[in-house]
């Protein structure tokens, strides 16, 4: 029999904000900050995007590494415009001047880890 174990918002909020900590710190710690992202995440965790779907630990590494980039681009205008969490979900809209007019991530979170993740965002060229 599988106990199911439940993931409060309290818990949610907590694993969001560590994340959102952890890629604000992206540009100035490089690929060292990765392994702070990769711990929110758990082993058999998806990340949707709009060019397919993220899955093992090495492929989500590979696309937070490529994220680097264009972090240092976001971060100067980076604006966290909504945030909702419910239960194990979190909602996060956000914006970054004319680099990233619109952002959206959703997570979902399980026994205090990222299960799934959607990202997408506008970035015109």
């Amino acid at each position: 029999m599988r106990v199911e174990v439940t993931t409060d918002a309290k818990t949610t909020e907590a694993v969001l904000s560590h994340h959102l900590d952890s890629f604000l710190k992206l540009p100035s710690v490089g690929v060292a900050g990765v392994a702070e992202l990769l711990a929110d995440y758990a082993p058999d965790a998806k990340i949707f995007t709009p060019h397919g779907v993220i899955e093992g630990e090495a492929n989500r590494k590979s696309f937070f590494e490529d994220m680097i980039p264009l972090a240092e681009k976001l971060l100067p205008t980076l604006t966290l415009d909504v945030q909702e969490v419910r239960g194990e979900v979190a909602y996060i809209v956000w914006s970054a001047g004319a680099t990233a007019p619109l952002g959206t991530d959703t997570f979902v979170v399980r026994d205090g880890k990222i299960v799934v993740q959607t990202f997408a965002a506008y970035l015109p060229s």
